[in-house]
């Protein structure tokens, strides 16, 4: 082969390689569980759907974060263990959708010598936007809500004091 047939099939495989690669780019998934103050919950009557949970506001306090990268298609595991508390983040981007939505599948649990949390779940995710996939509601005092969301282009991880 000559010179210029090599160059034009590794310009080939490069590009095949670089697609094949951005098609399957890493999605940083990031599960928060915030305590939200007692008057952004209320024990007045409602007509919205159980199944319908309130946003975290802004000002929520954060108790734990954990976050992995994932690849569409590929199953992902984080587990992080601070003291005897355990926490366990797993599931599956199972591809993105033409709207730019991703279908995640995942199954969140909490142990610690005093509780236990566990939500499973399957949710249609737009990167960037915070979903609360579940939550201990207490109306009249503090509630606890999961927040999931997903990012395409995962930042750098920021050293301590920074």
């Amino acid at each position: 082969m000559s010179s210029t047939r090599w160059a034009t099939f590794g310009l080939i495989a490069l590009i095949t390689l670089l697609a094949c690669s951005a098609a399957r780019a890493a999605v940083l998934v990031e599960l928060k569980v915030v305590e939200v103050p007692a008057a952004a919950t209320s024990n007045q009557p409602t007509s919205r759907p159980a199944s319908a949970l309130p946003a975290a506001p802004k000002d929520a306090r954060l108790l734990l974060s954990t976050q992995t990268l994932a690849r569409p298609r590929e199953p992902f595991l984080t587990c992080t263990t601070v003291g005897e508390q355990v926490i366990q983040l797993k599931g599956e981007l199972h591809g993105r959708s033409d709207t730019g939505r991703y279908l995640v599948s995942l199954d969140y649990s909490y142990r610690s010598s005093t509780s236990n949390e566990q939500i499973t779940s399957s949710i249609m995710l737009k990167p960037g936007e915070p979903v609360t996939i579940g939550g201990l509601l207490n109306p009249g005092q503090a509630s606890r809500l999961i927040v999931l969301t997903l990012s395409d282009q995962p930042a750098e991880p920021k050293a301590a004091g920074r």
